[in-house]
């Protein structure tokens, strides 16, 4: 299933670490050639296990392993290898569908989003952070993290209206959530510059007659 974090954003429960380990040394000297990054030993173990499961099965759409590409999207995009990992999230989120009751689905859409942003792709990213909202199983939570990734993949794409919009949907629900405040006073500042009228305020703190109903 997805959790959100402190700050809000979605994460999967299963993480995989990829460290980098010095392999430039020898004792008592220092090598002055680059150091060269060492896969992590689960993470071989994964590729290994994807390389074989494609070999054996061709068509790995059809018979292939959820978990096997859904874990190699996650070591690809942990390596900032975002189009192999847009690969394998493809892969992954045609195996499953959504209100299946897993929240595969909504992860995939997430991360295939994020991916997307990454790549400097917004218009795929609000896509599917918009299939991710429209997914039956995902928890209010979880639509309120998509709605202000989704805000941003708008901002990214230059539809500042359109992620105005998004994020006083998000400020609306919870005024404290991930510096949603800043942000949209932030954007409503560059639209009114854009259009030379006055910058709209969002008012600090309620007006004194409301205070005392």
């Amino acid at each position: 299933m997805m959790q959100t974090d402190e700050s809000g954003e979605l994460t999967s429960t299963k993480a995989i670490t990829i460290r980098n380990q010095d392999s430039g040394r020898e004792t008592g000297k220092r090598s002055t050639a680059p150091v060269a990054p060492k896969i992590d030993p689960g993470l071989a173990e994964i590729f290994e296990e994807y390389r074989i499961s494609a070999e054996a099965e061709p068509d790995s759409v059809a018979n292939g392993d959820y978990e096997t590409h859904y874990n190699l999207g996650l070591a690809y995009k942990e390596m900032d290898l975002f189009e192999e990992a847009l690969e394998e999230f493809q892969v992954a989120v045609k195996m499953v569908t959504a209100g299946d009751g897993t929240g595969r689905y909504l992860q995939c859409c997430n991360l295939l989003g994020h991916c997307f942003i990454q790549k400097g792709v917004p218009q795929a990213a609000v896509a599917w952070f918009n299939k991710g909202l429209s997914a039956p199983d995902a928890s209010e939570d979880e639509r309120q993290a998509l709605r202000y990734e989704l805000g941003s993949a708008y901002e990214q794409m230059g539809d500042v209206r359109r992620a105005i919009d998004l994020f006083t949907e998000v400020y609306g629900i919870n005024v404290s959530y991930r510096g949603v405040r800043e942000r949209l006073q932030s954007l409503q500042a560059r639209l009114a510059g854009d259009d030379g009228g006055a910058v709209p305020r969002l008012a600090s703190r309620p007006p004194a007659e409301q205070l005392l109903n």
